[in-house]
Order: structure tokens, then C-alpha cells, then sequence
């Protein structure tokens, strides 16, 4: 009985989960970074580094209380541009938070313009994230 509810727990089937985080970035230090971020948030985290398997994940779990989308500006096989604009077809709901390594006020805009609900440059402080994440989600 102990085993299930740990394994419940850890799958993301309890029934306080606040709702899923899915992160798209090849990068591995801003996966661990994140891993340690939401340690005991409440959220369940989904991460991919290329963005049709995020595509997959988005439709397998479009009715589910997918909450955020966290990702790259530049993936290995999308832009980050495109990846918004599919997601409003799937999910407009779906907030995003896009990751930027230029910092380069027009791309900022055009970004905005496109759909993205907030962009933080990197490098970037956790703090700073759970501020901008925490706008976002509220």
C-alpha cells in the first residue's frame, strides 16, 4: 500500500498536483535548474528537447491542466516562434515563458507579438524565473 501511493506520488497522480510544467530546451543546466526550481512545488514536470515530441506531449495531454510551456528560443529542429504558434492551435490557454540568449530588443517584440507571455534573457537568477513564473500563473 505504501509503494502505490509512492508511486502515485511520484507519476504525478496526487490530487493536489497544482498542474503541469513542460520545458523544452536541449540544454541540460537549465533542465537541472528547473528540476531544482519546482522540487516540491506541486507541479509535475515534463521536459523534451525537440519540439515535435513537445508537439506529441501537447496533444496527448491538451485536456489535461497543462499550466506553462518553458522554452528555447532556438531548439534543434523549430523555432521557439513556431512552437508558440502551434501551441495556440492546440492549446491557447497554455501559458509561455520563452528563454532568450541575444537579448535583442526587436526579437523581444516580435516574440511578445507573436504570443509569448514572458521572455527572460540568460543568463538568468532563479529567483528572477520564479518571479516571472509566478506573474504568469497568477
Amino acid at each position: 500500500m505504501i509503494k502505490t501511493f509512492r508511486l502515485r506520488k511520484k507519476l504525478g497522480n496526487n490530487k493536489n498536483e497544482k498542474g503541469i510544467i513542460l520545458i523544452l530546451t536541449d540544454d541540460i543546466d537549465i533542465r537541472n535548474t528547473f528540476k531544482l526550481l519546482f522540487k516540491d512545488s506541486g507541479y509535475k514536470l515534463m521536459f523534451e528537447s525537440k519540439g515535435i515530441k513537445m508537439l506529441e506531449k501537447l496533444h496527448k495531454y491538451k485536456n489535461k491542466r497543462i499550466k506553462l510551456l518553458i522554452l528555447a528560443i532556438e531548439l534543434p529542429d523549430m523555432s521557439g516562434l513556431d512552437m508558440i504558434h502551434k501551441l495556440k492551435y492546440i492549446n491557447d490557454s497554455v501559458k509561455t515563458l520563452l528563454i532568450d540568449n541575444f537579448g535583442v530588443s526587436e526579437i523581444m517584440q516580435q516574440t511578445l507579438n507573436f504570443g509569448a507571455d514572458y521572455m527572460i534573457r540568460r543568463p538568468f537568477i532563479p529567483e528572477h524565473i520564479l518571479k516571472s513564473i509566478n506573474k504568469i500563473l497568477n
